[in-house]
């Protein structure tokens, strides 16, 4: 072969090539597809929203999203957040379009009906369900042990399920729930109990229950869809990612920690050294790789001849760990609404202004979720209503309902304060609004304003100028107070 062949070969070689798929799409290009997003984007799909919130995805991901609420604590924290930002100490009902003495006694007794029937502690559950399950439903039932008769019983998402547990074989029912051809519930069918292994065996009852006993709580992602899918769910995979990472540091700083030290020996293993002599005894100790031994804590031991030891350098966690679990907890508290100090119960490296712009966006998620509790609110108190023999249905037609929600407590109440001092004084904001912001009835706390200021007498001027003490003398010198005063005194005696 001459020295050309040589070189260059004889024959013509085959180049291996990539092969790119690329789809006309026009002047798009997030919209074309290569080799390289073909694979990122494969779980793409144009399906309806009912088709990718179909039950058995649905089923897969309560599961995931429980697992991870009663095993992680920034899950588990998610789901009390947002519980704790949106239901806090309970909704307050005040009514509207009557006067106050016909109004107050209705609130009273729906007050008292609702603290038997456990409704903040439903409340809070419902909103924690939004988290890992995604939807609930409530239920009307019948209970004689309480005033009206009835109560409010919390449905689990797997228990709404169709006939088949599984895809409905009617065109008008989805996943349990029958529609009308205008789109509204006609009726749920609610198995007795979920379907699951802790019941094999057992037969499972379906009961269709109509849709005026039934209300259903969710939070739609796409138009169209009709069951709930977890609030948590888009965090789940950075979540696990998480939990490995964290896993894989504290494996590593254990590993460290608890090699004492590695040796490393010049002795020639399983054999005699090199040079030695027949009949001449070898004062060294033929080791092999692998080979170990239990050195004492807290002590120095000689080691064997020809053996140098190290300490095993920790390398984890490393210095960007911290900054590493800040952006993943970012990530993970945007799934669900929350800042990462909420999420994380950390505000330390937060300043003031960072930790109130960041809050603004959760709580204006905040109040969608209680917007949307309004309606399961209202529709609560019209059954209550109709269940109460003393009240008209057309009188109760004109009552108009709102609900208070009381608002988170403010870092600086001073601030805060003096804050609504000077808006109100400029007509910017109304008493109603400010009590409001503290689920307060506004009428109410008028009417115990006024009723201190005839025990005690009126109301201080408030804020004092800085370094001016509040004058009591007045209060002191009111005729009602005198009366306590004295019948105080003279019980002492």
């Amino acid at each position: 072969m001459g020295i050309f062949a040589r070189l260059f070969g004889t024959k013509k070689e085959r180049v291996r090539t990539k092969t790119v798929i690329v789809k006309a799409t026009g002047a798009l290009d997030s919209a074309s597809t290569s080799q390289e997003t073909a694979a990122y984007w494969s779980f793409a799909s144009s399906a309806s929203a009912d088709e990718i919130a179909n039950a058995e995805a649905r089923k897969v991901l309560r599961a995931r999203c429980r697992y991870e609420c009663l095993n992680d604590p920034y899950a588990a924290n998610a789901a009390r957040n947002m519980a704790i930002s949106v239901i806090g100490t309970g909704p307050s009902l005040q009514l509207h379009g009557i006067n106050r003495e016909t109004a107050e006694p209705i609130e009273k007794r729906f007050r008292y009906w609702a603290k038997h029937a456990r409704m903040n502690e439903k409340l809070e559950l419902a909103v924690r369900s939004l988290v890992f399950d995604g939807e609930i439903f409530f239920r009307f039932v019948t209970d004689d042990r309480i005033t009206e008769g009835f109560n409010v019983e919390l449905i689990d998402a797997g228990r709404v399920t169709s006939e088949t547990f599984g895809d409905a074989t009617d065109e008008n029912e989805l996943d349990g729930i029958r529609y009308d051809q205008h789109g509204n519930p006609t009726f749920y069918t609610v198995a007795r109990h979920v379907a699951n292994p802790m019941y094999s065996g057992l037969p499972i009852e379906l009961e269709r229950v109509p849709a005026d006993e039934i209300l259903h709580l969710f939070i739609p992602d796409l138009p169209g869809q009709h069951r709930g899918l977890p609030l948590l769910q888009s965090s789940l995979q950075t979540l696990a990612r998480l939990k490995r990472y964290n896993d894989a540091v504290l494996e590593a700083a254990e590993t460290a920690a608890c090699y004492s030290v590695l040796i490393e020996t010049e002795n020639i293993p399983d054999g005699e050294e090199e040079g030695e002599e027949e009949g001449e005894e070898d004062e060294t100790v033929a080791v092999s790789a692998g080979d170990s031994f239990r050195v004492p804590r807290g002590s120095a031991t000689f080691l064997p001849r020809g053996s140098k030891s190290s300490q095993m350098k920790p390398e984890q966690p490393t210095a960007n760990h911290g900054e590493f679990m800040s952006t993943t907890l970012t990530g993970i508290g945007a799934g669900v609404g929350q800042p990462r100090n909420i999420i994380s119960n950390d505000s330390s490296d937060y300043n003031y202004a960072s930790g109130r712009l960041d809050h603004q966006t959760f709580f204006r998620y905040v109040e969608t979720i209680q917007q949307r509790l309004t309606y399961i609110l209202d529709a609560i108190f019209d059954y209550w209503a109709e269940q109460d023999d003393d009240l008209d249905p057309a009188f109760i037609a004109t009552i108009e309902t709102e609900w208070y929600f009381a608002e988170m407590q403010h870092v600086d109440p001073l601030k805060e304060a003096e804050a609504a001092i000077k808006l109100v004084f400029a007509g910017l904001m109304t008493k109603k609004e400010y009590f409001a912001k503290y689920g307060q009835d506004v009428e109410q706390q008028v009417i115990q304003m006024r009723k201190e200021a005839e025990l005690f007498g009126p109301l201080l001027k408030l804020p004092p100028t800085e370094g001016e003490e509040i004058d009591l003398s007045a209060m002191q010198k009111t005729t009602k107070f005198s009366e306590l005063q004295n019948r105080r005194n003279a019980k002492i005696r």
